[in-house]
């Protein structure tokens, strides 16, 4: 999975998909609308992960509008033919790889926060969450 980097959301745990990668079929900031979804009946909940796949951009949901719509926290939008997944939980921990060397920042699975000063490209076994 390609971590979307987020100050404020967990990185969400693959394992816990709550249910394949589907589309946006509507464009309205801070929803996420699925005309081919039954969200109700998914079992949906406020506080799931929904990351963008499009954008590169994750959010919780913040409610259940409708069968078909959910509010997202963070303003964010899943639009029209946006890629997106929705997870029911964040990961306990993962280690993580970096592709292009630089900086990263980080929040280890034991909620330290660290910085690895010019990591290499390469797998870093850090067990990190966000």
């Amino acid at each position: 999975m390609v971590i979307v980097p987020s100050d404020t959301i967990d990185i969400p745990s693959i394992m816990n998909e709550a249910y394949p990668a589907s589309t946006g079929t509507t464009s309205t900031i801070g929803k996420l609308t699925d005309s081919t979804q039954d969200f109700t009946t998914n079992g949906i909940e406020i506080g799931m992960i929904v990351q963008n796949h499009t954008t590169a951009t994750k959010s919780t949901i913040t409610a259940i509008d409708s069968a078909t719509v959910c509010s997202l926290s963070g303003g964010n939008q899943v639009g029209v033919g946006h890629s997106y997944s929705i997870y029911t939980e964040a990961t306990k921990d993962c280690v993580f790889y970096v592709g292009v060397s630089g900086n990263v920042a980080y929040v280890t699975a034991g909620g330290d926060e660290s910085i690895m000063v010019a990591a290499p490209v390469g797998w870093h076994p850090v067990n990190i969450s966000k």
